[in-house]
């Protein structure tokens, strides 16, 4: 999915219903590329939506366990919304 979003018709309306889902999942690998997904999709979505889940990913990565996950929402300054 990562590398055919461009190839999807509004790929942020196909995973919202699922975001907090996709967010806080248990396995961490499918946290990471929730994450690389967010970040790819960023510049197209809009700041209401973002306002949505930005408490989802705070919460979930600002302190998580694994240093992949936290290193990188640090990194893409989602902070700065």
């Amino acid at each position: 999915i990562l590398h055919r979003l461009d190839d999807i018709e509004d790929p942020f309306a196909k995973i919202h219903p699922r975001l907090s889902e996709l967010i806080r999942h248990r396995d961490e690998d499918a946290q990471l590329v929730t994450l690389q997904i967010l970040f790819q999709l960023l510049p197209r979505i809009e700041d209401v939506h973002i306002g949505k889940f930005i408490g989802d990913l705070l919460e979930t990565f600002a302190t998580h366990p694994n240093d992949k996950c936290r290193v990188s929402i640090a990194a893409k300054h989602v902070f700065e919304y």
